[in-house]
């Protein structure tokens, strides 16, 4: 298994791409760990959409 680790505060494109493109992969036993800082443009959501087995830890905006 390999997990991939990123963090984000209202980055909802630049993450948005991101996870379609680690979607994408050929590699199957990946995992996306999303910490995603207290995002208000729907972040989160998103990566969910496109990953829902994505793990996301969400904080308040004071993890930075």
């Amino acid at each position: 298994m390999i997990y991939i680790v990123t963090a984000a505060h209202n980055r909802r494109e630049i993450t948005k791409k991101f996870a379609k493109c680690i979607s994408e992969q050929t590699y199957r036993q990946k995992k996306l760990l999303l910490v995603d800082d207290g995002s208000t443009d729907g972040t989160a959501e998103e990566v969910h959409r496109i990953l829902s087995d994505a793990v996301i830890l969400k904080g308040n905006g004071n993890l930075w």
